[in-house]
């Protein structure tokens, strides 16, 4: 920059403060007996205009919340004993079905002889009794064959008779302790699958990673006490809070723009996959929960996110640069650029309706042309302008 050159703002800022000057000493001189002007006469202020525009409006509401894993759940073993192997750790991917951890397993397997080795006495106890119920049979036949010859008393009927009856019972109470012994073997061999600990969800919801990992090998566990913690993040869950004033302005598979400081300058979109059907009594707010499709796993539970929601579309919207609103006293207006051969200031007040930055809705009007959007702090209705030229509105 060459020395003495000031920038454009710069100037305009200096030219404005200037024309502040002029615009006092002008009322000064219009106060006074002998400087009073006339309104034509009164020095034109600089001021910088934007137009009046036509537009489609959407009417935005931003709410703030985090991400959240659309499952997650603790893999913990059924049975309690020592961690011998951790075959996964944290960001690992784990497949339904595949080995997380394998349990000291020395003392069910003794169990598991133990119960073997019992169901086999119980079995041969069991041959025994089928054994000896089939001779009471034959004995008891061979009685009552004497006895219908009278060669047998009929004391020695009834004792056969008894005999066959103990037996026969023997027997029930043989084929009973061989089932008691079945199912004690079974339950050992099902404790010693416990050992064992697999990922156990449905197969057709594919991997999930290890979000955290509790214990180390040769961690003394009680049943149920978790290894690892895996989640599933495709899709992920944004949620969030919302007020009673937007609650039913919300639906169900609504298209929501989502953005998070992790990824500048990037939206994501999910849709509202839940919605409360209750508020919290203390804040007077609902949850909504939005799906989004993360098959790159980018999105993390736990950032924070910003929704964007659509809640009202306008079209062909007599629109105005919010930067053209200004208060005088407590009504909303802006300045209208009335023009002619010198430009004149109009005051009009305004109600606005949808507001999408850098613009927002007037409502109940037509009208055309420019309006100011700087330097409406020196003006008053019927002001005359010198208008800057400008190439675009302000923010």
């Amino acid at each position: 920059m060459k020395k003495g050159c000031l920038p454009a703002t710069l100037l305009f800022i200096l030219l404005l403060t200037g024309a502040a000057v002029a615009w006092k000493l002008t009322q000064k001189d219009e106060n006074s007996p002998s400087g009073g002007r006339s309104r034509s006469e009164r020095r034109a202020l600089p001021v910088e205009v934007a137009p009046l525009e036509r537009r489609t409006l959407r009417e935005i509401r931003r709410f703030s919340g985090s991400l959240q894993a659309s499952a997650q759940v603790d893999i913990a073993p059924k049975l309690s004993g020592r961690v011998r192997e951790m075959n996964f750790d944290l960001g690992d991917r784990l497949q339904p079905g595949d080995q997380v951890a394998l349990l000291d397993d020395e003392e069910v397997l003794q169990e598991l002889a133990r119960a073997t080795a019992d169901l086999a006495v119980a079995q041969a106890r069991e041959r025994e009794a089928v054994s000896e119920q089939a001779l009471a049979e034959k004995d008891l036949a061979r009685v009552r064959s004497l006895a219908e010859q009278r060669i047998s008393s009929p004391a020695d009927l009834d004792q056969a008779e008894a005999e066959a009856l103990t037996k026969a019972a023997a027997l029930e109470l043989a084929k009973a302790a061989v089932k008691a012994e079945e199912a004690r073997r079974n339950a050992a061999e099902i404790r010693l699958g416990y050992t064992r600990v697999d990922a156990s969800w449905d197969q057709a919801e594919g991997a999930r990673q290890v979000s955290r990992r509790y214990v180390d090998p040769g961690t003394t566990l009680s049943a149920n006490q978790p290894l690892l913690q895996v989640v599933d993040l495709d899709p992920v869950l944004a949620r969030f809070e919302v007020a009673e004033r937007d609650y039913a302005r919300l639906s169900l598979d609504q298209e929501v723009s989502l953005s998070t400081d992790a990824y500048p300058g990037e939206r994501f979109t999910g849709r509202i996959s839940r919605i409360s059907p209750v508020f919290n009594e203390a804040t007077r707010q609902a949850r909504i929960e939005v799906e989004i499709a993360n098959p790159d796993e980018r999105l993390k539970p736990g950032l924070f996110v910003r929704a964007d929601v659509v809640l009202a579309v306008q079209e062909d919207s007599l629109t105005a640069p919010l930067a053209a609103l200004t208060r005088r006293g407590n009504k909303l207006g802006l300045f209208y650029v009335e023009p002619g051969t010198v430009p004149i200031a109009r005051w009009l007040e305004v109600q606005t309706g949808i507001e999408e930055a850098p613009r927002v809705e007037l409502i109940g009007m037509n009208l055309q042309g420019d309006v100011v959007v700087l330097g409406q702090q020196l003006l008053d209705d019927g002001s005359p302008l010198l208008l800057q030229d400008t190439s675009g509105e302000r923010p």
